[in-house]
């Protein structure tokens, strides 16, 4: 099934109507704040799926030409959280248009996180009953946007050798670690990082770290983007000091 979605519509509204029509792939993305125009931008993903995989071709057009633009999934240049058009094409398009491939006989994807521990208050394990499951793991782990400011997801969880994991797992046998493409490369949650170092619940200001989900800071009233730039160095210091892992940003920094 291909669906062609425009870039100004709300990115959960188009998994809402998708899974009411169990049309399956995007309900491990459900909740995500945002636009569908993004979603190719940042790569984004959640709970064991990335968009990438997901995307057919991005349609837009070059700002300085007016000239139109068709990009099949392999000149997009996917990468975790990133892409052809957060590099290259960053400030050169506008994204008018995603297709996206899904499936008319869905098989959910419940082995990240809490997925599978969370189905279990739900009656099946349709698309439906995973979507739901989503919305309640993020609204229980992530603050709400509109109550008080934040980007979401501040740090990409990285990725380190084999060597570098032993060490870390010495003195943390419980990180949890997932496997990437390359069978010497291992990717850590950033959040588990950053709690250990102390910084959940800490806020310095105006700014601070969430209190259930160290991966997101937070504004408050009066905040400035150079305290929350200032707060995330910190947090990037300390993390390199502790575990000799380098955190890099999620978010694009202006």
């Amino acid at each position: 099934m291909l669906v062609a979605a425009g870039a100004g519509v709300v990115w959960d509204d188009l998994v809402a109507w998708c899974v009411g029509r169990n049309w399956g792939g995007l309900e491990n993305l459900s909740h995500i704040p945002g636009n569908v125009g993004a979603a190719p931008v940042q790569n984004i993903g959640a709970y064991g799926v990335e968009v990438k995989d997901l995307i057919v071709k991005v349609e837009g057009f070059y700002i300085d030409t007016l000239k139109p633009f068709l990009l099949p999934n392999s000149a997009c240049a996917f990468e975790y959280r990133g892409s052809v058009f957060k590099r290259a094409l960053k400030g050169k398009v506008l994204i008018t248009r995603v297709f996206f491939s899904l499936s008319t006989t869905p098989e959910p994807n419940t082995n990240y996180g809490l997925v599978e521990q969370e189905l279990q208050n739900h009656p099946d394990r349709s698309i439906q009953s995973v979507r739901q499951a989503i919305i309640a793991i993020r609204t229980q782990k992530l603050p709400d946007p509109a109550k008080i400011g934040n980007a979401g997801s501040f740090f990409k969880n990285p990725v380190v050798e084999a060597g570098l994991l032993e060490k870390i797992r010495a003195d943390y046998p419980d990180i949890p670690v997932y496997q990437t493409d390359v069978a010497s490369l291992f990717k850590l949650p950033a959040a588990f990082l950053i709690d250990k170092c102390g910084w959940k619940g800490v806020r310095k200001g105006r700014v601070g770290v969430h209190d259930t989900q160290p991966l997101v800071l937070v504004a408050f009233e009066g905040a400035t983007g150079q305290e929350v730039l200032d707060l995330s160095i910190e947090i990037q210091n300390s993390v390199n000091e502790k575990f000799g892992v380098s955190l890099q940003h999620e978010v694009q920094v202006v």
